[in-house]
């Protein structure tokens, strides 16, 4: 995870695919501090391989269903 100006959190959409492998409750965690940053006004950023940014995630209702895609292959 990593941190931007722009971003309260950044996390790569490969940490997601590969907590949901080796780690379900990783997801949790990540989810649940994802969601302490939006309470907060903040945003949530998911980044390519190239550590561009290709969603920023400003709402819990889409968190919830950014989390639920993973959380339940």
């Amino acid at each position: 995870m990593q941190q931007d100006e722009s971003c309260g959190l950044s996390i790569p959409m490969e940490e997601f695919a590969s907590a949901k492998k080796l780690a379900p409750a990783a997801i949790g965690a990540l989810c649940d501090t994802a969601r302490g940053i939006i309470d907060k006004g903040g945003a949530v950023c998911i980044l390519n391989a190239g550590g561009e940014i290709v969603k920023r995630i400003m709402t819990l209702s889409e968190l919830e269903v950014l989390c639920s895609e993973y959380k339940h292959p």
